[in-house]
């Protein structure tokens, strides 16, 4: 998502790479089609785990479930994060429609294994997203801790999705 990356740039945001590694957005070349293919992008969550969490945790209640599309912006500090929400807020392209904010101190990170993120829920109001009859799709933008990205490694990530199962969510 182009917005994503616009974020990134203006609040010194990292991006993911393939290989696992992280680099600012501000260091991103624009145009290095190459440079840009080893980043690690958002992606649509797999129908197997859409299937499970609307029979887990939503009842089947499709309406529920608002994290299908999804995409991740890194930070080094915590005001970095705060100034992108201020960011995302002042941007009249964008609705934020819900926040999950996993950062404060009354979350209970027992849930999730220790992790924290602030999620949030969007609709984006571009002109294309109006163009395509995209306007009404909501997609989660999760902002979080460069050591927490770290931990989110395929193998913390699956560690992760035992504890989930064993809890049945």
């Amino acid at each position: 998502n182009a917005k994503v990356e616009t974020w990134g740039r203006a609040n010194e945001g990292l991006c993911m790479r393939k290989d696992g590694g992280f680099e600012r957005w501000g260091d991103v070349p624009l145009k290095d089609v190459g440079a840009r293919a080893q980043l690690k992008r958002g992606t649509v969550k797999k129908a197997q785990r859409v299937l499970e969490k609307l029979n887990r945790a939503y009842g089947n209640d499709v309406s529920k479930l608002l994290d299908v599309s999804r995409d991740t912006l890194v930070f080094e500090h915590t005001w970095n994060i705060a100034e992108c929400l201020n960011t995302i807020r002042c941007d009249p392209e964008v609705e934020i429609v819900g926040v999950k904010n996993r950062m404060t101190p009354r979350y209970d990170a027992s849930t999730t294994i220790g992790y924290r993120d602030v999620a949030l829920i969007l609709r984006m109001k571009t002109e294309s997203a109006q163009r395509l009859k995209l306007d009404l799709h909501l997609c989660e933008l999760q902002l979080l801790l460069r050591s927490f990205a770290e931990r989110k490694s395929n193998e913390g990530h699956a560690r992760y999705v035992q504890f989930r199962d064993a809890r049945g969510e």
